[in-house]
């Protein structure tokens, strides 16, 4: 046994010394790596209101602090969610039909956000069969389009964005990871699927 001990330490010294020190300046940004140089700083007590009294009761971490931590969240990290779009509609192109050797309900719907015919997201979705009760969903916001990154050719071909930025088949991209959706199926969880360019092609 205390040979095994010796080979993994002896394994782990050389891949800590073989990798390369990270580079410190990305894109003209400074960045740091290293714990030890990131300074001292003090983490805000969460129960501080911002008027500079303490939360006491449960009533008032609902009422007061919590909405002033979200909105610390919604200005400084995730932003605010911009509201329903005025012409948002959906357009169902399969309600229901068996995928998975039988194991899951294959689902896909065109989601447009305007009036228009291009600012539009296809959604792919799989929930189990067998289940009595409602269905936890995983959302999956992909690199490429749907048809790639499930294996299921009774999936919708849709287009995407080449790096040039133009619109391509899906077809016509390279897309070797396949997401494996059947452990989730079988443990009673349901996935969908978007192509995160049809939202926002991020040139």
């Amino acid at each position: 046994m205390k040979y095994f001990f010796l080979l993994l330490f002896f394994f782990s010294s050389i891949h800590s010394f073989s990798q390369k020190e990270p580079n410190r300046m990305v894109a003209g940004i400074p960045v740091n790596y290293s714990e030890d140089s990131v300074g001292t700083y003090t983490l805000p007590d969460p129960l501080l209101m911002q008027n500079g009294k303490l939360v006491k009761d449960a009533a008032t971490w609902t009422k007061k602090r919590r909405p002033e931590i979200m909105q610390l969240y919604e200005e400084n990290q995730f932003g605010k969610m911009p509201g329903k779009p005025s012409n948002l509609r959906f357009e169902v192109q399969e309600k229901g039909t068996l995928a998975l050797n039988g194991k899951a309900m294959r689902k896909q719907v065109t989601i447009y956000f305007a009036s228009d015919t291009v600012h539009k997201m296809d959604i792919l979705i799989y929930l189990p069969v067998n289940t009595t009760k409602p269905t936890p969903l995983l959302l999956h916001i992909a690199f490429s389009a749907n048809s790639n990154v499930i294996a299921d050719s009774a999936i919708k071909e849709s287009m995407m964005w080449s790096r040039e930025g133009k619109r391509i088949k899906a077809t016509e991209a390279v897309y070797p990871n396949k997401l494996n959706i059947l452990p989730f199926i079988e443990n009673g969880f349901g996935v969908a699927t978007v192509y995160y360019g049809d939202i926002e092609p991020d040139f």
